[in-house]
């Protein structure tokens, strides 16, 4: 960030950690990386998508990266990064305490590795998005300029799940362009967000919101039973043959899974 006119954003959403405060006093020690710094700290929890609205509105650079409380920057210069594109998808560390998860989501990040090798990533991505989600949030970095009245409206139908209308509103217009990088810049601590903690204060809610997306955004999934519904075999027709055959056949992903 040295030479980098850069500027800090905040929004709380009433959390009970302390989170304003130790923000606060780190922000006092660290001001001068800096060029402005904002805090809007909450009084009542309005859900995820609320808060990350809020967010939106307080961001007034092109280039910007939002990052959730309990994840972390990569040693990858993320400043230099963001200037690459409008829609990037990159790779995450998933990390618990001070161990490395594997999740399946490295999986699909490299069977997108595939389709971008072919030229074929966005149909892809659009397809794929009507049976299911196939982008990690934390590992995604947009443009300012993709953001507009249309998304934000598309958002406010949601409380708790934000990515995937995003990802479906994005892709169904000609102007977005995906491009993905091999090198990893967020760190993603698994295992205590809502999406993975079955234990979360909010997981009802966000179940619920689970369901709804699956009727109105991943609209292939439903017309036929997962057995023969033509996306899901064709995912686990290709997760089969990562294991198998790309794995050990393609160099891109010999080299990716060797760094």
């Amino acid at each position: 960030g040295k030479n980098v006119k850069a500027y800090f954003v905040l929004s709380d959403d009433a959390s009970k950690d302390n989170t304003v405060k130790y923000v606060e006093m780190w922000t006092e020690v660290n001001k001068e990386l800096f060029a402005g710094i904002k805090i809007v700290a909450k009084k009542s929890n309005e859900g995820i998508v609320p808060n990350y609205l809020t967010m939106l509105s307080n961001i007034h650079t092109s280039h910007y990266k939002i990052l959730a409380g309990d994840d972390m920057y990569y040693k990858n210069n993320v400043f230099e990064f963001v200037k690459k594109g409008s829609f990037i998808i990159t790779p995450t560390i998933s990390f618990a305490e001070n161990r490395i998860l594997k999740f399946p989501t490295i999986d699909r990040y490299e069977i997108l590795l595939l389709h971008n090798e072919k030229g074929k990533l966005k149909d892809y991505l659009r397809k794929r998005l009507r049976y299911s989600n196939c982008i990690d949030a934390p590992g995604v970095f947009i443009n300012n300029s993709l953001i507009n009245p249309g998304l934000i409206n598309e958002l406010r139908k949601y409380q708790w799940v934000e990515d995937v209308p995003m990802w479906s509103y994005l892709f169904n217009k000609d102007t977005v362009e995906v491009q993905i990088v091999q090198e990893p810049y967020i760190l993603y601590r698994g295992e205590v967000g809502i999406s993975r903690n079955k234990n979360h204060s909010a997981r009802k809610p966000f179940d619920e919101e689970v369901v709804k997306i699956k009727k109105t955004i991943f609209v292939d999934r439903s017309k036929y039973p997962r057995i023969i519904n033509f996306y899901g075999c064709k995912y686990e027709w290709e997760r089969f043959m990562l294991d198998f055959y790309w794995r050990k056949n393609s160099k891109m992903l010999k080299a990716f899974e060797r760094n």
